[in-house]
């Protein structure tokens, strides 16, 4: 099961908040949790969520995404039931205003990614920090290759039937797709008392080569709206959005 929890939180217009305090609602998270709950997901390498936050002018957008049935019940069920959030932290608590669930599969994914012929252009926003950690080092710019890698073993990690990673797909993806626009900007995102180096914007990715493989990149990237990309996303980094209304669209837009 693919959950995303969409929580609506009030904020007046005055107010400034950067994504560095999603990790202090990452620590909500785990305050409200069963304990058991916690330890297992705490324990987890590659993480089975993911959570970040949209700031608006009058609200934040608290997005929480669950990949599995048991993390589903640990973390929805536990932000079902209460009103606030309390971010101790910082001293501040917000009014919840709206939930909205929506849920899915990974067989409903495939079906409509992967076995009907997808775009071969894909337009992706970077909505939180995006790094990647490779050799010991972060590398906070879009390559294909870590960008496809990362989404291949979080994929795996959750599915119980299909596996995608194989080092000679993850060539040709690699070798089959080019970033034909881009619009970034570098960034940090601090955690305690590192700074990760990371990048936001929005790029465009055409895939060649067989439909085959423009579905699977298609499937990879509808299922990075839930599991993220790069390192970090269950803290808040990571998070895309695929623009799904055309080549144009997403260039008009300002994340």
């Amino acid at each position: 099961m693919l959950t995303k929890m969409k929580i609506k939180l009030e904020k007046s217009s005055e107010e400034r908040f950067s994504h560095n305090i999603s990790s202090l609602f990452h620590g909500f998270l785990f305050e409200i949790m069963d304990k058991k709950n916690a330890d297992v997901l705490h324990k987890e390498g590659l993480k089975s969520f993911s959570q970040y936050l949209d700031f608006r002018s009058d609200e934040i957008e608290w997005n929480v995404m669950s990949m599995n049935q048991g993390t589903h019940e640990a973390l929805i069920h536990s932000l079902d039931s209460i009103n606030e959030i309390d971010i101790r932290h910082k001293n501040r608590k917000f009014k919840i205003t709206d939930r909205l669930i929506e849920t899915t599969t990974l067989d409903e994914l495939l079906k409509e990614h992967y076995f009907t012929d997808g775009d071969r252009f894909i337009h992706l926003a970077f909505i939180t920090p995006t790094s990647f950690k490779s050799q010991g080092e972060y590398q906070f710019f879009p390559d294909l290759r870590l960008i496809y890698q990362s989404l291949m073993h979080k994929f795996d990690h959750v599915s119980e039937e299909s596996k995608i990673f194989d080092e000679e797909v993850l060539q040709h993806l690699t070798e089959h797709s080019v970033i034909t626009r881009y619009q970034l900007k570098s960034t940090l995102f601090h955690l305690e008392r590192v700074k990760i180096p990371s990048f936001t914007g929005k790029i465009t990715i055409k895939v060649h080569g067989p439909q085959s493989l423009v579905n699977l990149a298609n499937l990879l990237f509808y299922f990075g709206e839930y599991s993220g990309i790069g390192i970090k996303c269950s803290l808040g980094m990571g998070a895309i959005r695929v623009e799904k209304k055309g080549e144009e669209s997403i260039w008009k837009k300002r994340y």
